[in-house]
């Protein structure tokens, strides 16, 4: 055992010599950790984490931050931070939140950073499993975003620690550390508030640029889901990915996570090129680096031999949901990008509505009545399936409702004479299960769309239980609250036009001058007030 330390720097074993020392004398367990640079190489760590048990009985050690050392302190300050995942929870006497607040909620800033990752970084970092994070939904990677989290049973010192240490970079930051008696669900969100700068607007277009953002604040905009759906990988978009799933291709799945994209760090680049010439799983993991957790995991299944389905289930299940939905949001942007072309902006016979026992449509308080609040969209996170609780009458956080049929009926004649029902009524499904198709036109749509992958919306069952979605419902259009806009001008490309909570904590105050838009505001009164009708996604 002694053999396996002896890479070790000198320091650093005098300092695991000083600390098992400390640890005797002083059975209270006050000495801080020893932090070894033992480097990525997890045989490496593996042996020294034998010899310290077995040389050093009264240390413990884990795996530090990001894979590449090991953090040695004493078994007493071992058991104080336990976390939740391989060496069990913390019981409620040694809790310090107390029986009634098993969970800490806490405030996450990120920038350029998808919150799966984010999660799983933690994960990594703590030594726990994702599943010990739960939050409301996810949100954009092309953004500065801020989000509550939750955590079950993770103390917050060690969420501060990793705060005030930086170990997730700069475009990670975490505070607002404090016990709470709930978990945070999917779908627990009333909303979401965006601020969307438009650069490069020519000055001849002011008066366009104008009308059309009143023409969303008094019309609404057709609720597509964003491009953020669909990943920045054009060669194997997450859509692809969540086809091959439901049509049981699990090579092809496979290949496409792991398949080169632009844009990458450029030693990730390497490894997945070289997959994809040698498919050779075993040098591709050699070559692929330590915080690639999704691409590895795949990999390490792969050389392990086991069967393809078991390899992708070593992902993380929220990951695996996401490409599915993925491609449920595809079809409905199919589908929502034909209903406008072909039928306007105005309820047809056979669309879909929300309705309560009178027969009228539920306003969002009633609508929301025991549930998250009022819609969530443009937010960006999957809809419940078979695998998760839904609430009879939910909404989740991607502005996905989750309504029994009984709460829907398709519109009548007679109602779209009455002009009952407006478009922001209407709603389309997401293919699943459990959902009715509109009694029109619009519902033959979702058959042709999926018939070209191969699929059939109404055989959405599948063997894997994960696979078989529900479903859920949309609204086609809606009417974002609170809107306003403003006019302004800049000298530089890349001047900051709007100050972010990012700026805010690195204290980076923006520089920008409103534009005289006066005119503009004038000459838009004349302007066309709708944008012209959306172009079918790309597939």
């Amino acid at each position: 055992a002694r053999s396996a330390l002896e890479a070790l720097a000198s320091e650093e074993l005098e300092a695991l010599e000083a600390l098992a020392a400390d640890t005797a004398d002083n059975p209270r367990g006050t000495a801080p950790p020893v932090l070894l640079a033992v480097g990525g190489d997890k045989t490496a760590r593996t042996a020294v984490h034998r010899a310290i048990r077995a040389l050093f009985p009264a240390l413990d050690s884990e795996t530090a931050e990001g894979g590449l050392g090991i953090r040695v302190v004493s078994k007493v300050n071992a058991r104080r931070a336990e976390p939740p995942g391989k060496r069990g929870r913390i019981d409620h006497g040694a809790w310090p939140g107390g029986a009634d607040h098993k969970y800490v909620h806490f405030v996450l800033v990120k920038e350029n950073r998808d919150t799966m990752d984010v999660i799983e970084n933690l994960a990594r970092v703590l030594n726990c499993k994702p599943s010990v994070f739960s939050y409301a939904g996810v949100k954009d990677r092309r953004a500065v975003t801020v989000q509550r989290l939750c955590a079950y049973k993770l103390l917050p010192d060690r969420l501060a620690g990793i705060e005030q240490r930086g170990t997730l970079g700069a475009g990670v930051r975490l505070g607002d550390m404090r016990f709470a008696s709930k978990q945070i669900k999917t779908g627990e969100l009333a909303g979401n508030r965006f601020t969307v700068v438009l650069r490069a607007v020519p000055a001849a277009e002011l008066a366009l640029v104008d009308a059309a953002a009143r023409s969303i604040g008094a019309a609404g905009f057709v609720n597509f889901y964003g491009l953020q759906r669909f990943g920045n990988n054009p060669a194997a978009p997450t859509h692809h990915i969540g086809r091959a799933l439901l049509r049981r291709q699990w090579r092809e799945a496979i290949d496409l996570i792991l398949a080169p994209r632009g844009g990458e760090n450029a030693q990730v680049h390497v490894a997945r090129t070289a997959y994809a010439k040698s498919r050779d799983p075993a040098e591709c993991l050699r070559l692929m680096p330590p915080f690639m957790g999704r691409e590895r995991a795949l990999l390490d299944g792969l050389v392990a031999g086991g069967d393809l389905l078991g390899t992708i289930a070593r992902i993380h299940r929220g990951l695996r949901m996401l490409y599915l939905h993925a491609y449920q949001s595809y079809v409905w942007n199919c589908v929502a990008s034909e209903r406008i072309r072909c039928f306007g902006s105005q309820p047809i016979v056979g669309d879909l509505v929300q309705t309560s026992a009178t027969g009228k449509t539920l306003d969002d308080a009633a609508a929301m009545a025991g549930a998250a609040g009022q819609p969530a969209e443009g937010a960006d996170a999957p809809p419940a399936d078979k695998g998760e609780a839904a609430d009879e009458a939910g909404e989740g956080a991607g502005g996905e409702l989750h309504l029994p049929k009984l709460a829907l009926r398709a519109l009548t004649q007679a109602d779209v004479d009455a002009r009952t029902f407006a478009i922001t009524d209407v709603l389309l499904p997401l293919p699943g299960t459990d959902v009715l198709y509109p009694a029109n036109e619009v519902g033959a749509l979702y058959a042709e769309v999926m018939a070209v992958d191969g699929l059939d919306p109404h055989d959405m069952d599948r063997k894997v239980r994960e696979h078989s979605l529900a479903g859920g419902y949309r609204k086609l259009v809606v009417c974002p609250g609170e809107m306003s806009h403003a006019l302004l001008s800049y000298t530089h490309p890349d001047q900051q036009l709007t100050v972010t909570d990012m700026d805010l904590l690195r204290e980076r105050p923006p520089s920008a001058t409103a534009a005289p838009a006066a005119a503009a505001a004038a000459d838009s009164e004349a302007a066309a007030a709708a944008p012209p009708p959306p172009p079918r996604p790309p597939g």
